[in-house]
């Protein structure tokens, strides 16, 4: 059963450790993340295809009140989102790791 289709809250079955699994191995589609994570946000679909945000905290429905795509479906990003995003740089690679102590000599890398 698809999430999108739920109207209320979401119901206790639906944050199961299956779908949870089910989402941290990319099996549920990245709509129905979506769906199921806006409405644990408080916003609820409507009869004509939108949501409702009345129930979605006041600051978060502030600033977002039309649902955010989360996960990335639409593949359309904001430049506020890629400046909270750190990106790591480095120039050179990292050092190999000391040598390992067993019995009392050294194991050499190599």
């Amino acid at each position: 059963a698809g999430c999108a289709a739920a109207a209320g809250p979401v119901a206790a079955e639906e944050l199961s450790d299956e779908v949870l699994l089910s989402i941290v191995l990319q099996a549920m589609p990245d709509q129905e993340v979506n769906d199921l994570t806006w409405r644990c946000l408080g916003y609820r679909p409507t009869e004509a295809g939108g949501w409702d945000a009345s129930e979605v905290f006041p600051n978060w429905r502030k600033k977002y009140p039309a649902p955010p795509d989360l996960v990335g479906v639409t593949r359309t990003y904001s430049r506020e989102a890629a400046k909270s995003t750190p990106v790591h740089r480095h120039s050179r690679p990292p050092p190999p790791p000391p040598p390992l102590l067993l019995s009392g000599g050294l194991l050499s890398g190599g």
